[in-house]
């Protein structure tokens, strides 16, 4: 499957054409009310018509109306619909577009609920909170997000091997501003920590099947 990276809280079509430069596989426009990263429709439409494939683009809601969601994709075309609130299964249900729903790691056990949603584990709202994904891990079948930047997202995808990683304050500037240089390193890193985790996974399988052949010679 094709690990996903997602760079999120993209303000203005220089920085989505940066992201989509940079390697990221999907971009977030923030349409929630009150998020200093909150953009309007018609710049999703202008990354659509300026981008085309050549990046998928999600759209971030927290706790809003259905409407304002169909109002968005009316007039703009999303990949995804990102729900980063307190959504139920069946509001997810009733978005008529694929969804992504975040869930907090104390929320984890409520997975199974959110049938036919992919689902984004995240402790924050952008702010970049850390958290101790050892602890949590591995995640094969979620995004993981919360306190990434290109200094460790290697080491966490080897922790937790998920489908994919998402940030936004771990590649912007100080002050605000997607920084292009953060956004390449952070691409780049964790390209090499998916080779990493698929490199040791023979090795892996050979130490356990030379331990299993040694029990078995007892």
């Amino acid at each position: 499957m094709q690990k996903l990276i997602k760079i999120c809280g993209i303000r203005t079509i220089a920085e989505a054409r940066l992201a989509a430069e940079a390697g990221a596989d999907m971009i977030g426009l923030v349409f929630v009310q009150g998020s200093k990263r909150r953009v309007g429709a018609d710049l999703a439409a202008a990354c659509h018509a300026e981008l085309g494939s050549a990046i998928a683009i999600a759209g971030v809601f927290q706790d809003q109306p259905l409407d304002e969601i169909r109002a968005v994709l009316a007039a703009a075309p999303l990949d995804l619909v990102q729900l980063h609130g307190g959504e139920d299964p069946d509001y997810c249900a009733a978005v008529e577009a694929p969804v992504l729903k975040r869930l907090r790691p104390a929320d984890l056990a409520r997975r199974p609920v959110f049938t036919g949603c992919r689902i984004l584990v995240d402790p924050g709202s952008g702010d970049g909170v850390g958290i101790d994904w050892q602890a949590l891990g591995p995640f094969p079948d979620e995004i993981v997000a919360g306190g990434l930047d290109p200094n460790n997202v290697a080491d966490v995808i080897k922790l937790v091997k998920p489908a994919g990683v998402d940030v936004s304050s771990g590649v912007e500037r100080l002050g605000g501003g997607k920084d292009p240089d953060r956004m390449l390193r952070f691409v780049r890193a964790a390209r090499a920590g998916w080779r990493a985790v698929t490199e040791a996974e023979p090795r892996s399988a050979a130490t356990a099947m030379r331990a299993q052949a040694a029990r078995d010679a007892r």
